[in-house]
């Protein structure tokens, strides 16, 4: 396995984790330090974007799936799958809340 197919298989851990990074650093930084900021389709935007960075990474890895031979690299792919999922799973609650709960509510 080439280390170019490896990497496929972290790449779902590694999209989908810096998508829910930015959802919810720059997502609660625009709501709570001014309340006013935060407007629903910025967050909204903000969510699309980390939920499109959390899929190229699911499908990036998946790739890496289907060409891994190595139990470990097979483990380490559907690992990085389960954990893009529970990411994504984070971001869209982010950009929920951040859609149905006022700025200035708080």
């Amino acid at each position: 396995m080439s280390r170019r197919s490896y990497m496929l298989c972290w790449s779902a851990f590694i999209l989908g984790g810096l998508g829910w990074a930015v959802t919810s650093q720059w997502g609660s930084m625009r709501v709570s330090d001014d309340c006013t900021a935060g407007q629903p389709w910025q967050m909204l935007l903000l969510g699309l974007a980390g939920l499109i960075a959390a899929a190229a990474g699911a499908v990036l890895s998946w790739r890496g799936l289907r060409a891994a031979q190595r139990p470990t690299t097979i483990f380490i792919a559907r690992i990085s799958l389960a954990a893009c999922a529970a990411f994504a799973l984070a971001v869209a609650f982010h950009t929920l809340a951040g859609l149905l709960i006022p700025g200035c509510a708080t």
